[in-house]
């Protein structure tokens, strides 16, 4: 699919609730007990709604059953890497944001983790003031695709009205004959 056919598709797939993002739902991928217990505590003394995944199949999994609006995800686990499951979400889910979790500052790793449409990356060790400075930025963008989602959905909604009024103006007008099958 083309840029704008992928743009738009993130832009349909984006759920749009009442709600505000500080109830984001949230997974946590990774192969390190330690780190998923450690970013889950953070984030549920947040607020958010966390759950964690041993590994990326399992991972891949609960994103076919649940809505997750933030994934964090180790680059390094065994089976299936970050990258590997960046590309299956992103083709999959692309609705869904995904930073990825290393501890290697590998400029080939980033280059391709944003070639797959991850969102960020945090190095490790992750510090509570970097995870809230990313997750404000992930935010931000997420509220502006959820609010342009709104303005095309109010748009289609504006234009199928538009489409009733003329077409009842136009057969009021034929059948009153104010108006020729010709025109």
């Amino acid at each position: 699919p083309g840029r704008d056919e992928k743009y738009y598709k993130v832009i349909t797939d984006l759920k749009i609730e009442p709600n505000t993002l500080e109830n984001m739902k949230i997974l946590i991928v990774d192969d390190e007990r330690s780190i998923r217990n450690s970013l889950k505590e953070i984030l549920d003394d947040e607020g958010y709604d966390v759950d964690v995944a041993e590994n990326g199949q399992q991972g891949v999994e609960m994103v076919e059953k649940e809505k997750y609006d933030v994934i964090f995800c180790d680059i390094k686990m065994p089976e299936m890497d970050g990258i590997c499951f960046s590309e299956q979400c992103a083709e999959r889910f692309p609705g869904t944001k995904v930073i990825l979790i290393t501890e290697s500052n590998d400029f080939e790793y980033a280059r391709r983790a944003i070639n797959e449409g991850v969102e960020q990356y945090l190095l490790k060790p992750i510090t509570r003031s970097s995870l809230q400075k990313v997750l404000a930025e992930v935010k931000e963008k997420i509220e502006a695709l959820r609010e342009q989602k709104s303005y095309i959905v109010k748009f289609q909604s504006d234009i199928n009205e538009y489409k009733k009024f003329f077409l009842r103006n136009y057969f009021e007008k034929l059948f009153d004959g104010k108006l020729s099958v010709q025109e």
